[in-house]
């Protein structure tokens, strides 16, 4: 049955109960196969005034994706801790890890960054997967991964375990960004080598924005 055949044939509904029935389950059928419904049903529908939808998207839309996070949480959560913790994290090399959150965000953003989140709680007392976790973000754009990202990398600044502070610098100093300047001068920590870090890597993103490197105004070459 062709795809616009099989739309049609859903909405030719008249009892309000079924037809929502109906619908939820072919909604959630399309985007489990990624078929992009919403144009078609904006030309087919909308337009027409056989049916309203738009007041029920939200809500299903809402659903489908707790679902969806569900279903990262239940498959994936055990893999990543696995690749976390079985790895060695090199620099300039992508892990199994990063290559599993980096699929799980180009299939849906909004969910992976949940599922991040929520691995990331959930394992607070664990520093090895915690490490495991900043150094995952610490390859992502941050734009992609925002506001997740920031969040995940300032509440790693205050754990107890030295090297997740650490592994937590490490992450604005990788996006190497204005907004990172501007959370890490805001930043107070009390480990000496921690602290000395962190004034590293304010320092070089001063000079990188603002030409300014240990109290003195440079000139920043073109």
């Amino acid at each position: 049955m062709r795809f616009s055949n099989q739309i049609s044939e859903t909405f030719a509904l008249t009892d309000h109960v079924k037809w929502e029935e109906r619908w939820r389950t072919f909604y959630s059928d399309c985007l489990k196969n990624d078929v992009r419904v919403n144009s078609v049903l904006q030309d087919k529908f909308y337009g027409g005034g056989l049916i309203q939808v738009s007041q029920n998207n939200s809500s299903i839309e809402n659903e489908i994706n707790v679902n969806k996070l569900n279903d990262l949480k239940n498959r994936f959560t055990h893999q990543l801790i696995s690749y976390i913790l079985e790895e060695d994290f090199d620099y300039g090399v992508e892990s199994k890890a990063c290559l599993l959150v980096k699929q799980q965000m180009d299939i849906n953003a909004l969910v992976a960054k949940e599922w991040i989140n929520d691995v990331y709680i959930n394992n607070f007392n664990k520093p090895d997967v915690l490490i495991g976790l900043l150094q995952i973000i610490s390859r992502l754009d941050r734009r992609e991964i925002s506001p997740e990202g920031e969040t995940i990398a300032l509440a790693s600044l205050v754990h107890k375990d030295e090297i997740v502070q650490e592994c937590a610098i490490r992450v604005f100093e990788s996006w190497g960004e204005q907004s990172s300047l501007n959370i890490l001068e805001h930043v107070q920590v009390s480990t000496p080598w921690i602290k000395d870090y962190l004034e590293e890597v304010i320092s070089d993103l001063k000079f990188k924005y603002v030409g300014q490197k240990n109290n003195k105004i440079e000139v920043v070459s073109k």
